[in-house]
């Protein structure tokens, strides 16, 4: 989504000059983004419209005055939320953390739990996203594939991790730039454990990339146990 944002850099670029929001001889990193906040809900919009998102593009066309003012307030930064949900946060029975129009989900998926192959090989993933009234704004996706071995005297056990990725799979925010890398994997004991480090850098969007006004780093974690099943996955900002 990186690439697709940036077709509209030069949009917002404009916008920041004919609006005056940055004087001759300004630093060029601000404290916040100096975007109207218009213009940042029509930059959104296109987004969503040109990645084809037509349920999510109705579902804008439906905020009423409060609601485009809650998501502008956050695509300029003066809402400082991200994937880690906030310590007051409401969290239901399904994993679904809501703290005022923000909601942030944790589900954890099992691609092949105890339908191994021959080779005991299974397949786990968690994702993580964070969405502003049923619009995604971030997701990202942390894939492990690892192999259960038998031992007649500690039972069976992860012994390899013969796969591990990090992806974004989403990312709708105009003034973010979101990485994910691998940081480690490993078998430890009865589980595996694999944890991806997230970049989410905030700021103003030009032409050749992003002037960075915010970055927040993270941990996203996920553990398969000796079944082939997803028993943990979080993320952690450092």
């Amino acid at each position: 989504m990186v690439s697709l944002k940036r077709k509209f850099s030069a949009l917002a670029l404009s916008i920041v000059l004919i609006g005056g929001g940055i004087a001759a001889g300004a630093p060029a990193y601000a404290t916040d983004p100096p975007v109207d906040k218009e213009a940042a809900l029509t930059q959104f919009r296109a987004v969503l419209v040109t990645r084809g998102a037509v349920d999510d593009v109705a579902e804008f066309d439906a905020f009423n005055t409060q609601q485009r003012a809650d998501l502008a307030s956050y695509l300029v930064g003066e809402t400082n939320v991200s994937l880690d949900p906030p310590a007051d946060a409401t969290w239901d029975t399904n994993g679904v953390a809501t703290y005022g129009n923000f909601r942030w989900g944790l589900p954890a998926e099992t691609e092949t739990a105890l339908a191994r192959n021959s080779s005991n090989d299974v397949s786990i993933w968690g994702t993580q996203w964070f969405s502003f009234m049923g619009i995604k704004l971030i997701e990202v996706k942390n894939s492990m594939t690892y192999t259960l071995t038998y031992n007649s005297s500690t039972g069976t056990r992860p012994t390899a991790i013969k796969n591990h990725s990090c992806l974004v799979t989403l990312d709708t925010d105009i003034f973010a730039e979101v990485t994910s890398e691998k940081n480690s994997s490993y078998p430890d004991g009865w589980e595996a454990r694999a944890q991806c480090k997230v970049t989410i850098k905030r700021g103003l969007p030009v032409p050749w990339g992003i002037i960075v006004t915010s970055t927040t780093e993270g941990l996203h974690t996920i553990r398969g146990d000796n079944m082939g099943s997803v028993v943990w996955n979080s993320f952690t900002v450092n």
